[in-house]
């Protein structure tokens, strides 16, 4: 696999997001976000091969759609918070997961597609995240 090197900053400073980012950090602190982002990467590649190498060898099997909702309901009822959160699975999505507010209550959403068996929980940790339990008591 041949990594060919290109003016990322370049590149990435056309997007609105990388535009608002940049202002809020300042560019030092971005360029330095960046560049790790980059070793990361280019880390990665050297142990690996290829990302598909990394998803395999780190992910574990890729699970069916019935598959993610056990084990988000798993998670749920550990966490205490069934029935407090919506569950959208969906091939739509473009990032792995998120989020969102559906009337009132709060949405996990979830892409289905290729989400592998060792990073469900790691992706319910980050989108779910602290709940604050103390709302509940009294």
């Amino acid at each position: 696999m041949y990594y060919k090197s290109v003016n990322l900053v370049q590149y990435l400073r056309c997007s609105d997001i990388i535009e608002a980012v940049i202002n809020f950090l300042g560019v030092a602190l971005y360029l330095s976000v960046l560049l790790q982002a980059v070793l990361i990467m280019e880390m990665a590649m050297r142990n690996y091969g290829s990302y598909e190498n990394f998803e395999e060898i780190t992910g574990g099997k890729i699970l069916q759609r019935s598959q993610i909702m056990t084990l988000i309901q798993r998670y749920l009822k550990r966490e205490e918070l069934e029935g407090e959160i919506l569950v959208n699975l969906s091939e739509d999505l473009l990032s792995r997961g998120s989020m969102t507010r559906s009337k009132g209550k709060a949405q996990l959403n979830v892409r289905v597609v290729n989400l592998r068996e060792n990073w469900v929980e790691g992706l319910l940790r980050h989108e779910i995240g602290m709940v604050d339990r103390t709302r509940t008591s009294k």
